[in-house]
């Protein structure tokens, strides 16, 4: 791999060669760090060198030229020609070919322990390809019975049904996302159930709380048949209390009509009197009539002469001669007229004698009734107080049975309530830590951490000569069984490196750029460049040196070294490398 860097920062012009370790060393401000950081950018593709904003990249061409370049040349693992330049300010990147891949770790431009804990469990889950499986999600809530649905058979259903869809769910949004919603629906479902309880919410409350007026041994159909035992008592109450205030109104009407009762009986017996004496008088009159009895009704068909004819059960029993004086036609008539006249008047004035007699009898009753509904009244008058305040507290009471019962009703609903938002609030919880960063994906990782510190730290550590370096499952890194934040400067280096050169081996780069190595003291150093020369990647490691014969240089069977000076790289002559190997 060839390199030419031109104009960026403090390196003003580098030509190097990577096959497959370099080292490029000078003093400080000479522009090492300059053309690590470009070689990076351009192997990368991430071209915010230093974080800079794209308008910014001005800052990083060298004073007084208008553009930086980094051209660079090499064989894939394909054996096939590769090419990548680019150019700032405007930071424009091409390629030919199929170039090797760099990440940003590789490349030195993202850091491990820049990283946010919650971040490295993700960053390392995707390296270590440490992803929860659905086994893994199963078996952290393995403790969990979900809500049963129709389709599902029994518990156990449910539960497969509910943790698969929510591994579903992983799946297309993310750990992340589902975790952010679970905590969502979980604080939604404490607010609901503090609205139900009246409370506020406490982990072993929500276990315990049962409202204080719910019996103890209460059932709901209990409660139930309690309520409308209360409400048919109640409505009995007021009918009763509607009943007697009808009763009341009806003797009160019936004492009313109590002197115009007396007043019609006092006129219906004058009248009676009054009566009494037409019929007298009408039986005078008929008496007084001329009677037609023995006037015979037929005569004999042969002679014409009247004839009395006696009949009897509708038979002709006998035929007479009528004997004695026979009143004229005319006379009969008027004398039978008058007869009918006075039958007449006599039988009207004794239906008037009967009409007032009956009249009589129901005004006397009547007047019984309304003078009865007066005691009655009278004596209830007396006792209408005490009558009153039995009436109201016969509803109070009724009323309060009716409330007490609907309240103890609401209780029991509030208490079923509150115990299903408390068994949800119980499960998201359990599922919001098994989604949680540090939950199933932090425990997946943890038991594949071994593996990483076996196979990619300790190597490092064994070949450079190092203390122990490790990644224990908090995802803090130890030097030597000592926390990463207690450690020293140099062993911080260390520690960083070791992740560098893991993580590049991981994502499959074919470079990783190293810078600072001068933190090292010499056997350090050496074992640096021991360990680095050995990981199967290229490498590049910038350190300070204050003169060239202080460069530790490589054999051409290990790499290049390099001095900077002002910008601009030479390499170290062939014979003094020979003298180093030697």
């Amino acid at each position: 791999m060839d390199i030419k860097v031109k104009n960026m920062r403090g390196c003003t012009r580098a030509e190097i060669a990577i096959n497959p370790f370099t080292l490029v060393v000078g003093r400080n401000g000479n522009g090492k760090s300059s053309l690590l950081e470009a070689v990076g950018a351009a192997v990368s593709g991430i071209v915010n060198i230093k974080g800079l904003p794209k308008k910014d990249l001005k800052d990083i061409v060298s004073d007084g030229v208008k553009e930086g370049s980094v051209l660079i040349k090499g064989q894939n693992s394909d054996g096939k020609d590769y090419e990548i330049g680019i150019a700032f300010p405007k930071a424009e990147r091409r390629t030919e070919g199929n170039p090797i891949f760099v990440s940003g770790y590789a490349a030195g431009i993202d850091n491990f322990f820049a990283a946010k804990p919650d971040d490295r469990a993700s960053l390392l889950i995707r390296y270590l390809k440490a992803a929860p499986t659905l086994e893994d999600l199963s078996r952290d809530l393995a403790d969990i019975d979900f809500p049963m649905i129709e389709a599902d058979a029994d518990q156990k259903a449910a539960n497969t049904r509910s943790i698969k869809s929510l591994f579903d769910d992983i799946e297309i949004k993310g750990w992340d996302s589902v975790y952010q919603e679970i905590r969502s629906q979980w604080t939604k479902a404490k607010g609901a159930w503090e609205e139900i309880s009246g409370e506020r919410y406490g982990a072993a409350k929500i276990q315990s709380w049962r409202p204080e007026n719910l019996p103890v041994d209460a059932e709901h159909r209990h409660l139930v048949a309690a309520l409308e035992e209360a409400e048919a008592s109640l409505s009995e109450v007021r009918k009763n209390q509607t009943m007697s205030s009808v009763e009341r109104e009806r003797l009160q009407a019936e004492a009313a009509d109590l002197t115009y009762r007396v007043d019609a009986l006092d006129k219906a017996t004058a009248e009676l009197g009054q009566a009494k004496q037409a019929v007298t008088k009408a039986e005078e009159a008929r008496a007084a009539l001329p009677s037609v009895d023995g006037q015979p009704d037929w005569k004999c068909p042969c002679c014409n002469e009247p004839i009395n004819v006696s009949v009897v059960g509708g038979e002709v029993r006998g035929i007479t001669k009528f004997e004695g004086a026979q009143l004229s036609k005319k006379e009969l008539d008027e004398r039978r007229k008058a007869i009918a006249g006075a039958d007449g008047t006599l039988q009207n004035a004794r239906t008037e004698v009967n009409n007032l007699n009956r009249r009589i009898s129901g005004l006397e009753a009547q007047i019984k009734t309304s003078e009865q509904a007066e005691q009655k009244l009278s004596s209830e008058n007396d006792s209408a107080g005490d009558d009153a305040e039995k009436t109201a507290e016969a509803l109070a009471s009724a009323n309060d049975a009716v409330v007490d019962a609907q309240n103890e009703l609401k209780a029991f609903d509030a208490l079923e309530k509150a115990t299903a938002k408390a068994e949800q609030i119980e499960r998201l919880g359990i599922i919001g830590k098994a989604v949680a960063p540090d939950g199933c994906r932090q425990r997946k990782l943890a038991e594949c951490l071994d593996a990483f510190n076996d196979n990619y730290l300790a190597p490092t550590c064994d070949d450079a000569g190092w203390r122990p370096i490790v990644l224990n499952a908090d995802l803090d890194v130890t030097y030597n069984g000592r926390r990463y934040g207690l450690t020293s400067e140099s062993e911080q280096w260390r520690c960083r490196v070791a992740m560098q050169v893991a993580m590049a081996r991981l994502d499959g780069s074919e470079l990783v750029i190293i810078d600072g190595a001068d933190i090292l003291d010499l056997p350090n150093r050496q074992g640096l460049f021991k360990s680095t020369s050995k990981c199967g990647l290229k490498v590049l490691i910038g350190a300070t040196f204050s003169k060239p014969d202080s460069v530790p240089h490589l054999p051409p069977s290990i790499g290049h070294s390099y001095w900077i000076e002002n910008g601009e790289t030479s390499p170290l002559l062939p014979q003094q490398a020979a003298e180093a190997a030697e």
